[in-house]
């Protein structure tokens, strides 16, 4: 607790930057006290530094010990970090800043940025890594000169990740390649990581697939669940991962398959806000990695475009921005979405088309980019009659099997689609 009150996080608007930037604290990687900050006074080297000109205020209003062990004020002066190790003592023990969001505050980060130097005898090749990640692999890296001694700022982008109130956030920088390149001294300063507050909301999404729809239950069938075809990864390159337990329910609960959901600006459609997977289940709804609970959207609007899309179906988005917790039900034509003739209908269902097998948002029996070839490719490609078992995009009605021609095929959805009788139209998506 005493960590949390010293080293709480301390969020400020820039007037030159529309993120948030984010205060800091650093702690050596082996559990050695907290780096007393030195401070430098030739703030040349230290220009276009937005800390050192900010007022840092907690969000309650109360000044709390910083970095420094002072209260904050004004940052009119540049804190500075110095790592000293001797000439045996290289930065594979990494040097190690963390930092906790306040109570009550969502953060999206996205990127980081610090001042950085090599002192004589100082490394040559510096890596970036964080926690979110494992510490596995360098976010990014940097080479240093032998001969430059000079400050440099190091901006570093990384993959966008959400933390929610008093959750820790670390970095490390490593000293990378043969001891001859990373021992020595190191000195960095200036520390800022940005994002975004962001809305967190709970997301009530239902939606039905019409390849695995079945009109006589009202729901859709799950055989790749029950086949153990369901991949435990997301198929949308998130590098998410569900339990195995999650996908040995069954019934209504039971998993379909993976969709993707997208939040959209609510100024432009096509600015996605936030995307992230999902599972739909049996029933159409649409539900978070855990497979119980609706997902968390995290968003800088409290209202946007919603959008679900599917691996070999064309997706769906609501027609107007809707509030972040609202329920939107693309199952029902009463619930108006994007474009004309958005969503298939079978019955009183409103069902996402089925057949876009390339992903590239139509629907295509011939031609060029067609969705029918990829079909008899994944069967073999010279004998129509083979079937091929298995998680496959060209599986239009994901029953796990392939099939070109005969009963339950996946060839037939395609051209239906596109109306049954001119195999040169082409069903357009409507999702931009």
């Amino acid at each position: 607790m005493k960590a949390l009150l010293t080293i709480l996080s301390v969020l400020f608007i820039s007037t030159s930057n529309s993120q948030t930037l984010i205060r800091w604290d650093f702690e050596r990687g082996d559990g050695s006290p907290t780096l007393f900050p030195t401070f430098i006074s030739d703030t040349s080297v230290m220009d276009v530094n937005d800390v050192r000109y900010s007022a840092l205020y907690p969000l309650n209003g109360n000044p709390v010990p910083g970095v420094s062990g002072q209260p904050f004020d004004w940052a009119n002066s540049v804190r500075g970090w110095y790592l000293d190790s001797s000439i045996y003592t290289y930065l594979w023990t990494w040097v190690e800043f963390r930092f906790f969001v306040d109570s009550g505050v969502t953060v999206k980060v996205d990127s980081v940025s610090l001042w950085y130097k090599r002192n004589v005898l100082g490394p040559t090749r510096l890596d970036f890594r964080s926690h979110k990640d494992l510490y596995g692999s360098a976010i990014d890296e940097i080479r240093l000169d032998e001969s430059d001694v000079s400050w440099h700022k190091w901006s570093i982008p990384v993959s966008p990740f959400i933390v929610n109130g008093y959750e820790q956030v670390t970095f490390r920088i490593y000293g990378d390649g043969a001891p001859s390149e990373t021992q020595g001294y190191f000195s960095k300063d200036s520390v800022a990581i940005y994002g975004s507050v962001v809305y967190a909301d709970t997301l009530h999404l239902r939606a039905m697939l019409s390849g695995p729809f079945d009109e006589n239950t009202g729901m859709m069938h799950d055989s790749l669940r029950s086949k153990g075809s369901v991949p435990l990864v997301d198929p949308y390159g998130y590098g998410k991962t569900i339990s195995q337990s999650v996908l040995d329910v069954s019934g209504a609960n039971g998993v379909v398959d993976w969709v993707n959901v997208g939040i959209r600006s609510s100024s432009n459609s096509s600015a996605i806000l936030d995307s992230f997977p999902a599972l739909i289940q049996r029933d159409g709804d649409i539900v978070g990695l855990g497979g119980v609970i609706p997902p968390t959207v995290f968003a800088s609007e409290d209202s946007a475009y919603i959008s679900v899309q599917h691996r070999n179906h064309l997706g769906v988005m609501t027609s107007a921005p809707v509030s972040l917790s609202d329920t939107v039900n693309f199952h029902l034509f009463s619930t108006s979405v994007f474009g004309l003739d958005a969503r298939k209908q079978v019955g009183s269902n409103a069902l996402l088309w089925d057949g876009d097998v390339n992903h590239d948002n139509s629907i295509r029996y011939v031609g060029q980019s067609n969705d029918r070839d990829p079909i008899l490719q994944g069967v073999g490609g010279s004998v129509p009659t083979n079937t091929a078992n298995g998680y496959f995009d060209f599986d239009v009605n994901m029953d796990g099997v392939v099939r070109y021609v005969g009963q339950n095929n996946d060839r037939d959805p395609i051209l239906f689609n596109i109306g049954g009788s001119v195999p040169t139209n082409i069903k357009a998506g409507s999702v931009p």
